[in-house]
């Protein structure tokens, strides 16, 4: 359900699959991320910046970076 809401909002499956991957780890890093969500590598950093612009994501500028989901809800009405 949550993944058709997603898709209806203008995810593309790339989008909608790293962000549920996230929102199930908690915090992950993208080599996580492309692993589990099945991302190919040269799309996952693509991917998770259009996630940080869109507002549903954020990043902890650490090494490597890490990336944790704000809930959809809050992230569209801000």
């Amino acid at each position: 359900m949550l993944r058709k809401q997603l898709t209806e909002l203008g995810l593309t499956k790339y989008e909608v699959d790293a962000y549920l991957c996230i929102l199930k780890q908690g915090i992950a890093e993208a080599g996580l991320i492309y692993k589990e969500a099945k991302i190919p590598y040269g799309k996952i950093y693509e991917t998770l910046n259009s996630l940080v612009i869109k507002g549903l994501l954020e990043v902890q500028n650490t090494r490597p970076k890490k990336y944790m989901a704000k809930k959809a809800k809050t992230a569209l009405n801000e």
